[in-house]
C-alpha cells in the first residue's frame, strides 16, 4: 500500500502552488505512487491511470454532490450542525430522535 505523506508546500512549482488543495493531494498521490513503483523497480503505467480519469471524475462529482447537499448555508464548508443532520439521515434517525 502506498502512504501519502501531506501536502509539502515548499516543494511545489509555481503553477502547482495554485491548485486547489484536492488537486495538491492527487499530484501528492501520482508521485507517491510513482516513486513507490520506482522503488520496486516497476514503471507507471500511465495508460491505467487515464483509463481511470472518468472514475475518479465521477468520484470526484459524487463528493461534490453530496457536499453541496450537505452544505445548507451554502458557505462552502459543512458546519458541525449540518454534518449532524446528515449523519442522522445516513443512519435514518429522525429529526425528533434523542441524541
Amino acid at each position: 500500500m502506498v502512504k501519502f505523506a501531506a501536502v509539502n508546500e515548499s516543494t511545489l512549482s509555481q503553477e502547482e502552488a495554485k491548485l486547489s488543495p484536492i488537486e495538491k493531494r492527487i499530484l501528492t498521490g501520482i508521485r507517491a505512487t510513482k516513486d513507490h513503483l520506482e522503488q520496486k523497480g516497476e514503471k507507471i503505467n500511465f495508460q491505467r491511470i487515464v483509463l481511470r480519469f472518468q472514475k475518479i471524475h465521477d468520484a470526484l462529482d459524487k463528493v461534490r454532490e453530496a457536499h453541496e447537499a450537505i452544505d445548507v448555508d451554502k458557505s462552502g464548508k459543512i458546519e458541525l450542525s449540518e454534518l449532524h443532520i446528515a449523519l442522522k439521515h445516513l443512519f435514518g434517525e429522525s429529526e425528533g430522535d434523542e441524541d
